[in-house]
């Protein structure tokens, strides 16, 4: 006999089972924070007196002592605390700091949800729909996350993944539409977004973390006081000491877990509706077994599957449909999947005549770009013009995501230096694969300083100079946002539908950009 003890360091859960499991009344209480004796009629946007198991056991027990059942009520209300039993407090540890802060739950399905809804109830549908156009036009290339739908009409139903990709690029286009509260507000849930999805933590910039936080609360409380009834809000000021107890919020986070979600709809897009429960649990039976037979496991007859169904089985197809692997672990390690690998192959031609993608999808010849029309400084290296390349559209970088031409990157030049820039064409020669990018260099001030937009993103600028460099050195996409002036407009087009059987032309808003204006910004406050 072996005896494993195993020790409670973290549970993870969302916000009510959190409450339910430390016996706390939740939102309802008057102190509505799980984990300190926050009033929220008096100072919700202030820390108070940390829940300790001991204060707990106490506070049951004064309820548990009184005599009739609303005075009891009313106890709970003010504490907070429920007297139901909890086998979990008979645990040798500290379930109040078990029990961590769910950045999935309190900021991208709380406080996230509640700002947009609070921005979206003040628009126009005018306003709303140029929010639409701007959201079409922008370049998400660089992000992990994408944006789907139309925000204006389904941001109440949104999900974790819509809402934090509106946590990123929110100020970027929300940003002309928001008076200066809303701005401040949102500005600072960017920050506190960024260091609640960091990749690292460092003790030292706790305290100027926390200072993120408070500043975030305080601009709440100054352009959003409702915001503050929400104990969401209240846990951003815990957020801090918890990643110093777990580190980084991926380590407690239960986007893990919820990403599972997704098959459980899988198993219910072809049921009834009538009995959902029953049909996705009979799928699922269903799944198991055939896995348990691919995998050589005895039919009642003691006969097992043959290899040739084994092998299908273990097909990345069938292993994503039957499993649950996403296709890029499955199909990471073959060849054309490598870091610098070009992909979309098109035509055999000389490299003068190579078609180049700028800014805003403008195609242009390599010969086009040298003539005396064009000031670009091309260094081509190795290379001539009439050299005989092959053309690819596309890549494979160095952290195994696919970059296609006139994307915004990050990459090396052939001297070592690190800068962002655009793709505008891949090629290979003699069997190697070689890239073009346009350099993007950063703004500095007199005193060498970066100069800085009003949403404290670094300024840069497209420039004249065109890089040849390996493959390899494309390290990933960037998350560079073209920074838009009065000569960026809306324009009126007309677009056919079908409605009823019917073709018909209707009027559709598209937000053009003025590629001529150079400026980008680097996007701070998206994640990796």
């Amino acid at each position: 006999m072996v005896l494993v003890i195993a020790p409670l360091m973290c549970i993870v859960c969302d916000n009510p089972r959190a409450s339910e499991l430390l016996n706390h009344l939740g939102s309802s209480a008057i102190k509505y924070c799980r984990i300190c004796m926050c009033d929220k009629t008096e100072n919700p946007d202030e820390l108070s007196e940390l829940r300790t198991m001991s204060l707990a056991l106490q506070q049951i027990a004064e309820i548990e002592a009184l005599r009739t059942e609303q005075e009891k009520i009313e106890m709970r209300k003010l504490y907070g605390v429920r007297e139901t039993l909890n086998p979990l407090f008979s645990i040798h540890a500290d379930l109040y700091r078990c029990l961590p802060i769910e950045v999935l739950h309190t900021l991208l399905l709380g406080i996230c949800k509640y700002i947009l809804k609070h921005v979206m109830s003040g628009l126009s549908a005018r306003q709303k729909a140029e929010i639409l156009a701007r959201v079409k036009s922008f370049d998400t290339s660089g992000f992990r996350t994408k944006m789907y739908g139309n925000v204006c009409q389904h941001y109440k139903s949104f999900v974790g993944r819509d809402f934090k990709g509106w946590s990123q690029m929110a100020l970027f286009i929300l940003g002309p539409y928001l008076d200066g509260g809303q701005t401040q507000v949102l500005l600072t849930f960017s920050k506190v977004f960024q260091i609640a999805y960091c990749e690292f933590f460092c003790v030292q910039l706790s305290e100027e973390w926390k200072g993120i936080c408070c500043s975030f609360i305080d601009s709440v409380k100054t352009h959003m006081p409702l915001l503050l009834n929400k104990p969401k809000t209240h846990l951003i000021l815990h957020l801090v000491d918890c990643m110093i107890d777990f580190g980084p919020s991926s380590a407690f986070s239960a986007e893990r877990f919820e990403s599972f979600n997704s098959r459980v709809r899988q198993y219910n897009v072809f049921g009834n509706r009538l009995a959902p429960s029953r049909d996705i649990a009979h799928r699922f039976s269903v799944v198991q077994h055939i896995r348990y037979i691919c995998h050589g496991g005895n039919l009642s007859s003691g006969e097992k599957c043959g290899d040739a169904l084994k092998m299908i089985f273990l097909s990345p197809v069938m292993q994503h449909i039957m499993c649950g692997i996403p296709m890029e672990d499955l199909q990471g390690t073959r060849a054309i999947y490598q870091p610098g690998t070009p992909r979309k192959k098109g035509q055999k031609i000389y490299l003068k005549d190579l078609p180049l993608t700028l800014a805003g999808k403008q195609k242009n010849t390599l010969e086009e770009l040298q003539s005396n029309s064009h000031n670009y400084n091309v260094q081509l290296g190795e290379h001539a013009l009439t050299d005989k390349v092959l053309e690819y559209r596309a890549l494979i970088c160095s952290e195994r995501s696919l970059v296609n031409s006139g994307e915004n990157i990050e990459f090396v030049t052939s001297y070592d230096q690190f800068m962002y820039g655009i793709l505008l064409a891949t090629f290979t020669t003699h069997n190697a694969a070689w890239c073009l990018v346009q350099g993007i260099l950063p703004l500095v001030s007199l005193d060498n300083q970066p100069i800085l937009n009003p949403y404290d993103c670094p300024l840069l600028e497209l420039s004249n100079t065109i890089f040849c460099t390996p493959s390899c050195n494309i390290k990933r996409p960037a998350p560079l946002v073209h920074e838009c002036t009065d000569t960026c407009i809306f324009q009126e087009t007309m677009q056919a539908r079908t409605v009823e059987r019917e073709n018909i032309l209707c009027s559709k808003l598209v937000f053009q950009h003025d590629w001529s204006n150079p400026t980008y910004c680097c996007n701070v406050y998206c994640t990796r």
